[in-house]
């Protein structure tokens, strides 16, 4: 995105802000002040965790591209702790330029369709547990 598109882009977004404000206090009365803090501070964690992958990594991240990292922040934001290591990972991945995988716009879609989280982990563990507890190795 060019100078002159983020410039539009960016106006746009303030723009939209207060309207968008007003129609949630509109809708969901005094919740939608709670509501607007939870987003912002899921999205502060996941923002927050995904930085510090990169400062252990040594690594600066770059910019990604809106078609990913609107998905990608708007789904973040949604999600409770229990996905914001994941949600900061993709994030990580996506703007680590060191990264050999290209995280496409599909992945934050596939992501929020898998939470939570415990049945995808429990789905990976469960097996694994069994294979211990019956002597095998994995």
């Amino acid at each position: 995105m060019g100078p002159i598109e983020t410039t539009l882009a960016v106006g746009a977004t303030a723009a939209a802000v207060p309207l968008a404000k007003d129609m949630l206090t509109r809708l969901l009365g005094p919740s939608a002040d709670f509501l607007g803090e939870k987003l912002k501070g899921n999205l502060v964690a996941v923002l927050g965790k995904a930085k510090t992958m990169a400062n252990e990594a040594g690594v600066e991240l770059e910019e990604i591209p809106a078609r990913t990292g609107v998905p990608l922040a708007q789904a973040a934001a949604l999600d409770d702790d229990e996905m914001q290591r994941r949600w900061a990972a993709l994030l990580f991945n996506a703007g680590n330029p060191n990264s050999k995988t290209e995280v496409r716009t599909a992945f934050p879609v596939i992501l929020r369709e898998l939470s939570p989280a415990k049945l995808l982990d429990g789905a990976f563990d469960y097996p694994r547990a069994q294979a211990r507890g019956n002597g095998g190795a994995l």
